[in-house]
């Protein structure tokens, strides 16, 4: 007989997945300045979002897209299902309202949106900003968090859309979970900042072997150098070599000491 299916399995099976932003961040962001245009700072019904953006009242998609506002902490609510209503958030007016053309201050408020929502943040933990393959993560979305294929798929696109978008690197900052003062069913809060765990570190590659360099038909090569088995130089010429050849040769040297003296620069 065959063992039971555990609750995750049976989720993935059936094809649902849990919540997730049904749109990225930089979408979000622009549906949110719609809604600024539209409705200001008011609270009004969810309907009046959906009529901002021109999507149907009754559609899946429209009721999702409103939930993803959530997801990122760009919207409020107040009510319950039929009887929601929506506001922009803090969080989204501080983002939509700095108009100058460099903010650190915007920059980071998009870095917090970007992993507040709980399958986010608990992606950057795992792995940073160095994702492993497509099918490392979809594995542990559908085996260990009971996404659906397809809810795994979307996600990993929405997901690579956003910290794309949101520039996260070192340094950023990750919402506390500690209020759901404004949070959607599902989304977390975006109430507050603290300090970013690093992200881990991945593993060093290991230094691969020389590759030999492929010498085509008429070719032949005129100069070696080696530092080690993975460092080396190697020139290879067709036909004769003259002034011209040799005098690019020479502004290429040059460009590469002016790069490595940058280098040095930076590290001093």
């Amino acid at each position: 007989m065959a063992d039971a299916a555990t609750p995750v399995e049976k989720k993935a099976r059936e094809g649902r997945s849990p919540e997730f932003p049904y749109v990225d961040l930089k979408t979000a962001v622009e549906l949110a300045e719609k809604f600024r245009v539209a409705e200001g700072k008011h609270i009004v019904p969810s309907d009046s979002a959906k009529k901002a953006w021109g999507m149907g009242l009754k559609s899946g998609g429209a009721r999702r897209t409103v939930a993803a506002l959530g997801h990122f902490g760009l919207f409020a609510y107040e009510g319950e299902k039929d009887d929601k209503k929506v506001r922009l958030s803090d969080v989204a007016l501080r983002i939509l309202l700095d108009k100058q053309p460099e903010s650190p201050e915007r920059d980071e408020l998009i870095r917090r949106a970007a992993l507040t929502p709980s399958i986010h943040k608990e992606m950057w933990e795992k792995w940073g900003a160095d994702l492993p393959s497509d099918a490392t993560i979809e594995t542990f979305l559908v085996r260990d968090r009971g996404f659906s294929g397809v809810g795994a798929s979307d996600l990993m696109i929405e997901y690579k859309n956003t910290l794309a978008y949101a520039k996260l690197g070192e340094g950023i900052k990750m919402p506390d979970p500690g209020s759901d003062d404004e949070a959607d069913e599902g989304a977390d809060s975006s109430a507050s900042l603290s300090p970013l765990p690093p992200a881990p570190k991945p593993p060093t590659p290991p230094i691969p072997a020389q590759q030999k360099v492929a010498v085509m038909q008429g070719e032949r090569v005129v100069f070696t150098e080696e530092n080690n088995p993975q460092t080396y130089v190697k020139l290879i010429a067709s036909g004769e070599v003259d002034d011209t050849l040799l005098e690019a040769l020479e502004d290429y040297v040059k460009r590469q000491r002016k790069r490595l003296g940058k280098k040095e620069e930076a590290a001093n």
